[in-house]
C-alpha cells in the first residue's frame, strides 16, 4: 500500500523510505501542514515543525481536524527533542493495515525519530 505525502512544496519530488511512496505535491493552504494519504484518505498530518519552528495556524488545524484526523503525537529522538507533532486517525490506519509505529517511520526516515507519543482517550500524553 502507497502512502502519498502532500505539502505546499513546489518541488514535486518523489522520495521511497521504509516502503512508504512520498510524493510532494501543491496543498490547498498557504502554509506548510503535510498530509499523508493511504489510498484516497488522509491518515496524517504533521502540523508542526519544532526544528524549523513551523506551527499551524488554528484554521489549518480546523481543516486537518475537519479532515477525521484528530489523534494528536508527538515525535521525539533519544535526547527527548520533540520534532514533529500532527494529528492522524489510528481508526483509519488499522483499517488500511496501518499502525501507530508507521507514524514514528515518517518520522524516522526524516530526522532520526525514536519514539512517539499520542493522547490517550483521558487526554495524557503516553509513550508509544
Amino acid at each position: 500500500m502507497k502512502m502519498k505525502f502532500i505539502s505546499n512544496s513546489n518541488t514535486g519530488a518523489e522520495k521511497s523510505k521504509n516502503n512508504i511512496n512520498l510524493k510532494t505535491d501543491k496543498m490547498r493552504t498557504k502554509t506548510a501542514v503535510k498530509l499523508f494519504k493511504v489510498n484516497s484518505e488522509y491518515i496524517i498530518s504533521i502540523t508542526t515543525d519544532h526544528l524549523s519552528g513551523y506551527r499551524a495556524t488554528k484554521e489549518d488545524i480546523k481543516k486537518v481536524k475537519g479532515l477525521g484526523l484528530t489523534d494528536f503525537f508527538e515525535l521525539y529522538d533519544d535526547d527527548d527533542m520533540k520534532y514533529y507533532s500532527g494529528y492522524a486517525n489510528l481508526d483509519l490506519m488499522e483499517k488500511n493495515g496501518w499502525d501507530e509505529f508507521d507514524i514514528l517511520n515518517i518520522g524516522m526516515s526524516h530526522a532520526g525519530c525514536t519514539y512517539m507519543k499520542t493522547r490517550s482517550k483521558n487526554g495524557k500524553m503516553e509513550m508509544v
